[in-house]
C-alpha cells in the first residue's frame, strides 16, 4: 500500500487489489496512515461482496460454479500444465 500527495494536496493510496481511492485534502490532516489502510482493506472487501453477488446472481455462473466444485469433489480435475500440453498439441495455444 502506498500514500502519496501530488500537487493539489489530495492524498491518494494505491491498493494493489483496488483502483485508486481519492480522498478529498482535509481527511489527510485528520486521518493516520492506519487509518487510510482501513479504509483501503474496507473498500476491497466491499468489492469482494459485490462480486460474489454479482456471481449469486447470475443463475449461468453459479450453475458453472457449482459444477466445477462438484468436479473437485470427485476429483474430476487436472494439473495445469496437463491442460496446456493438451492444448498446445491440439494447436489451440
Amino acid at each position: 500500500m502506498n500514500a502519496t500527495s501530488n500537487s493539489n494536496q489530495t492524498t491518494r493510496i494505491k491498493s494493489p487489489n483496488t483502483s485508486n481511492l481519492f480522498l478529498i485534502p482535509e481527511l489527510a490532516t485528520i486521518l493516520r496512515k492506519q487509518d487510510f489502510e482501513l479504509l483501503v482493506h474496507t473498500r476491497e472487501l466491499l468489492d469482494e461482496i459485490l462480486e460474489t453477488l454479482e456471481v449469486s446472481s447470475d443463475p449461468r455462473t453459479s450453475k458453472a460454479l457449482k459444477e466445477g466444485l462438484r468436479d473437485v469433489k470427485n476429483s474430476r480435475v487436472r494439473l495445469y500444465r496437463d491442460f496446456v500440453k493438451e492444448l498446445r498439441s491440439s494447436h489451440e495455444l
